[in-house]
């Protein structure tokens, strides 16, 4: 392994090892600011693939993951942390179901 994963035992799994996630759908489309959040993640439920939130940090949100669901509505609270926010979803189909909550 590289030196990002120092202390794993030979074997072990190494988070830092892995590739980054490569977009299967487009490069993402901001979400809007002011969105229903609990309407926007039943639509997401709803939507064929794996929808993600990727925020400015690069960290990226896996929406259809009930744990990742509660991270992100813990962001909404705080909206700064949702600024420059983008949705990517690896289903095209699934943008026209989420239209509503995104800036065209």
């Amino acid at each position: 392994m590289t030196g990002r994963c120092t202390g794993v035992p030979e074997g072990g799994f190494c988070a830092a090892a892995l590739p980054p996630r490569q977009s299967k759908g487009d490069t993402g489309v901001r979400l809007r600011k002011e969105i229903d959040v609990s309407r926007f993640l039943q639509v997401v439920t709803n939507c064929r693939g794996n929808v993600y939130c990727k925020t400015k940090e690069e960290d990226v949100l896996n929406l259809k993951s009930v744990l990742t669901r509660f991270v992100f509505v813990t962001l909404t609270a705080s909206p700064e942390l949702l600024e420059g926010a983008v949705v990517d979803c690896d289903d095209a189909s699934d943008y026209e179901r989420l239209s509503a909550f995104l800036v065209s």
